[in-house]
C-alpha cells in the first residue's frame, strides 16, 4: 500500500487523461498505469502522440500508516480505465489516500471511516511502452520561460479546419536559439528565446495542437525550474525532473512563412494597448466581421480612430497614440486584431507598410504577431 495526497493525484489524473483518446480500437489505450517505484507513484498515458509520465511522491507518515488496520502490503503495477478513476478521485473528501493494487484491482481508502472504492483494472503488461528514440540535439532552458512562449504562440494556430500543420507549431534550434512559429492564414506569431545551444546546424520539426495542449498542462503542473528538450527524428521530449512528456512530430514541413512578418515598417504606432483592445470589442459588438482602423492627427497628437456599423447602429472610439505619420484606413477583422494584441505590455508598437502587408505588432522583446487586413482605403 501507498499514502499520496488527493490533491496531488487528481492533477497528474487529469494530465495524464487528456494524453488518453477520446475514441480507439486499443481498449488499453483508455488506461493510465500506476507503478510504484523508489518511494514514487509514477502515472503514465498515451495515444502513441503524446506520452506522458508523471511522479508522485509518497507519503512517508508513520502516523498516517499507524491508522490503517491492515497489513502494509507491496503495491503491484497496474493499469485502470483514466476517466473513471478520474471522476471517482473527484468525489472524494480533499485528504489524504491510501492506495492498494494486487494487479487485477486498485482499492482507494479514505476517510476516517476508511471507506473505500475499488476499481478493476488490467495486466500492466499490455500498456504499450514507448520506443526509445536516439536523440539529435539537447538543451535546457527555465520551464517558465518556455511555458510563457508556448501560451503567446499557441493563439494563432489553425483550428480543426486547417491543415495538420498549421493545427501546430513550427519549432527550430539554431545557435544559441529558440524559434517559436505558428499561423492560421491569418494570424502569425513568432517568438524568440535564448538557449544554451552552440551548434551551428539548423534543427527544425512540426508539434500538433492537441499535443502541444498536453505539454502546457504539463509545464503548469510541474515546479522545476528547468526544463531539458531532446529532439529525435520522430519525436521530442520535455524533462521536468521526474516528469517526462514525448510528443511525436508532425510529418511534414512547416510553410516558409516567417518572411511574410516585415522586418521594418515605414509607420510606427505606440499607445495604450489595453484601451485599443477595449476599444475594438466595443466596435466589435456592432459588427463581428469587420472594423475600420484608422490613425489620424488631431492637433498635433495622433489618436486612433476604430469605427463599426450595422444595421443595429454604429460606433466610434478614439485612443491616444504616438505615430510618425498618418495611416490610411484599414478594415480589420476585430477578432483576429484583438487576439494579436492579448498579452501585450501596457504599451505595444505596431507597424504598417504597404496597404497589402500584414500589420506587424511588436508586444515585447521576442514575441512578434503579424495579422492581415481585410481591405484598404487610401486616406
Amino acid at each position: 500500500m501507498i499514502y499520496i495526497t488527493r490533491q496531488k493525484f487528481l492533477a497528474a489524473l487529469s494530465i495524464a487523461t487528456k494524453a488518453t483518446p477520446a475514441h480507439s480500437t486499443m481498449k488499453i489505450l483508455h488506461n493510465v498505469a500506476l507503478r510504484h517505484c523508489d518511494k514514487e507513484l509514477h502515472i503514465a498515458s498515451t495515444n502513441f502522440r503524446s506520452t506522458v509520465d508523471l511522479t508522485i511522491t509518497e507519503i512517508r507518515d508513520t502516523a498516517i500508516a499507524l491508522e490503517s488496520t491492515q497489513v502494509s502490503t507491496a503495491f503491484t503495477n497496474i493499469a485502470v480505465p483514466a476517466r473513471f478513476t478520474l471522476d471517482i478521485v473527484k468525489a472524494i473528501p480533499n485528504e489524504v489516500l491510501e492506495l492498494n493494487s494486487n494487479g487485477e484491482q486498485l482499492v482507494i481508502v479514505y476517510g476516517a471511516t476508511r471507506a473505500r472504492a475499488t476499481i478493476k483494472g488490467t495486466d500492466i503488461a499490455e500498456f504499450p511502452v514507448p520506443k526509445k528514440q536516439e536523440p539529435k540535439i539537447k538543451f535546457s532552458m527555465p520551464t517558465e520561460k518556455l511555458l510563457t512562449a508556448l501560451k503567446h504562440i499557441i493563439i494563432t494556430t489553425a483550428g480543426n479546419d486547417g491543415t495538420e500543420v498549421l493545427q501546430g507549431i513550427s519549432i527550430t534550434v539554431q545557435h544559441n536559439q529558440l524559434n517559436l512559429l505558428s499561423c492560421d492564414r491569418y494570424r502569425l506569431s513568432r517568438h524568440t528565446c535564448d538557449i544554451e545551444y552552440e551548434q551551428e546546424e539548423e534543427q527544425t520539426a512540426v508539434i500538433s495542437g492537441d499535443s502541444l495542449r498536453v505539454l502546457l498542462d504539463v509545464l503548469k503542473y510541474t515546479e522545476v525550474a528547468t526544463i531539458t528538450v531532446t529532439l529525435s527524428d520522430n519525436d521530442i521530449k520535455f524533462v521536468c525532473g521526474d516528469n517526462v512528456v514525448a510528443l511525436q512530430l508532425v510529418d511534414g514541413k512547416y510553410p516558409d512563412i516567417d518572411h511574410i512578418v516585415p522586418a521594418h515598417s515605414a509607420i510606427h504606432i505606440t499607445g495604450p494597448s489595453t484601451e485599443l483592445i477595449s476599444a475594438i470589442q466595443i466596435n466589435e459588438l456592432f459588427n463581428p466581421d469587420e472594423i475600420c482602423v484608422e490613425l489620424v492627427d488631431a492637433e498635433n497628437q495622433h489618436e486612433w480612430i476604430i469605427s463599426a456599423s450595422s444595421q443595429v447602429g454604429d460606433c466610434t472610439s478614439r485612443v491616444p497614440a504616438t505615430a510618425d505619420s498618418n495611416m490610411a484606413k484599414v478594415y480589420l477583422n476585430p477578432a483576429y486584431m484583438r487576439s494579436v494584441l492579448e498579452g501585450s505590455t501596457a504599451q505595444g508598437e505596431i507597424g504598417f507598410n504597404a496597404p497589402t502587408d500584414p500589420i506587424r505588432i511588436d508586444l515585447y522583446p521576442g514575441l512578434v504577431r503579424a495579422v492581415m487586413p481585410m481591405r484598404i482605403h487610401n486616406k
